[in-house]
């Protein structure tokens, strides 16, 4: 496909997002969305990557940071798209109510997997931005009763967590993933004060923790 008919899709596209009945589908966030939040494709190179999904071909095109990405997933509310050797995006559209949302979700793999989750509403204005949490957030109830924060810190100096979201029940996931920090002698000997992971139900002004018992 040649750049001005990309152009053409492209202006189409974004016209059609300013009409009341378009779809949100995760494939037109993802061309559609600004430059700051997804700042090392420009949205003719996300096209392409559309067109080479689309087609069959695993084909990776260059970031604007060097880097090579590429679309690993595309559903209707979903896209996965790894963006360098460390790094990987994940677009989700849902509703709320009669309002649609679109979750964003940013990991990085170094030197754990780590996730950063932003909520922004139809015209990409920021309704929330949330990381996993503090190492205070991931003590389990009966490590917090036992008093165990400052033992814990001792071996932790800081969590990291991969974030996952499902669509059809608006449940966010934090998995934690601090056993690819630490050696295995220090991860058995905090495993049991730490949660395996924390969930966030999904609302129309942002995550709510979901306490489990």
């Amino acid at each position: 496909m040649n750049k001005g008919i990309k152009q053409l899709i492209l202006t189409l596209s974004l016209c059609a997002a300013m009409q009341c009945g378009a779809q949100l589908t995760s494939k037109k966030v993802f061309i559609e969305a600004p430059f700051d939040v997804i700042p090392t494709l420009p949205q003719l190179s996300r096209l392409d990557m559309i067109d080479y999904f689309e087609g069959g071909i695993t084909k990776a095109v260059p970031t604007l940071f060097n880097d090579e990405a590429i679309i690993k997933a595309l559903e209707d509310n979903h896209i996965n798209v790894t963006t360098s050797e460390s790094s990987a995006v994940d677009l989700y559209t849902t509703a709320i109510g009669n309002d649609s949302v679109i979750v964003f979700i940013e990991t990085m793999m170094i030197p754990a997997q780590d996730s950063k989750v932003t909520l922004y509403d139809t015209e990409w204005k920021v309704i929330e931005t949330l990381d996993g949490g503090t190492l205070e957030d991931w003590l389990t109830p009966e490590a917090n009763k036992a008093k165990k924060l400052n033992d814990t810190m001792n071996t932790v100096s800081f969590m990291t967590s991969r974030a996952n979201f499902d669509p059809t029940d608006g449940i966010l996931t934090f998995v934690s993933t601090i056993d690819e920090t630490l050696t295995q002698d220090n991860f058995t000997r905090v495993k049991y004060d730490l949660k395996q992971s924390r969930e966030f139900k999904i609302g129309i002004k942002g995550f709510k923790p979901i306490e489990r018992k």
